[in-house]
């Protein structure tokens, strides 16, 4: 697998070589779990992958607005192309100061649109935009846990319907993602729930451990983002993929292993 590795590997060994280091690590998994419970009891293990910019080059906008251009006459994409540029704009800075914030409101976007397109919208999406921006190296990391025995699932702000196809050609076992409301049979544009960013991962993933037997402390999680740290803070081996600015400063501080994945499968 061809993956440059930014983190010494005597570093990452020397984190988690002693018996003093790996229970002062077992304790900080413990603690940041905090108040969701003791998530490193069980006797399972998983490995816990954000999607956007970790398995695929992707983000959350690209794909609605293909959609949408997909069906709108040349009139109308005259005046949608600029609004939702300058809509990016707005969305870039949003995302900046905060994840969660930037997926409650854009995911606004969504409201009114039939219900029974969902289905036919991940298909077109998992086509077109998601399946050629597969990275390789991650589908062979996803591979060889699977023959290690990790459970893999993935925890994401996508969608549930848009990320499920993906799921399915990479033969994860579940899928922790955004699902959004639904009223007389179309999308209302609001989320059931929090939005699936930030802390929310990180209680997500100690719920799953709770529920499924899976020590966290065994466990791993692979994130490309700031707003996936405290996923990484949840379990004993967290990986930064492709990581932010700030990521990799958080690596280096923690002395996280970090990942630099760049061919596509296709």
């Amino acid at each position: 697998m061809r993956v440059r590795v930014v983190a010494s590997t005597d570093v990452a060994a020397g984190w988690c070589g002693t018996k003093h280091v790996r229970e002062k690590k077992r304790m900080e998994t413990k603690r940041n779990a905090g108040e969701d419970g003791d998530g490193s009891v069980g006797k399972k293990k998983a490995a816990f992958f954000d999607v956007d910019g970790t398995v695929t080059q992707s983000n959350v906008v690209v794909p609605f607005v293909q959609y949408k251009l997909r069906k709108m006459r040349w009139i109308q994409k005259a005046w949608y192309v600029p609004y939702m540029t300058l809509c990016c704009v707005v969305y870039l800075v949003m995302d900046k100061i905060s994840r969660t914030w930037f997926n409650a409101v854009f995911y606004r976007s969504y409201r009114g649109m039939p219900a029974e397109e969902k289905k036919h919208m991940a298909q077109f999406v998992h086509c077109t935009y998601m399946k050629p921006r597969i990275f390789r190296q991650a589908v062979e990391m996803i591979e060889r846990l699977k023959r290690e025995g990790y459970r893999i699932v993935f925890v994401t702000g996508s969608l549930d319907f848009l990320v499920e196809p993906l799921a399915q050609q990479l033969g994860v076992d579940h899928v922790l993602a955004a699902r959004m409301e639904e009223e007389a049979g179309r999308l209302t544009g609001k989320l059931l729930g929090n939005p699936v960013s930030d802390r929310e991962k990180a209680k997500l993933v100690v719920q799953y451990a709770a529920d499924h037997d899976v020590d966290l402390f065994r466990s791993k999680a692979f994130g490309d983002s700031y707003a996936d740290v405290h996923m990484l803070q949840a379990v004993g081996e967290p990986t930064v993929v492709r990581g932010s600015r700030k990521l990799l400063r958080w690596a280096g501080t923690h002395r996280c292993p970090c990942l630099s994945y760049h061919e596509h499968l296709s």
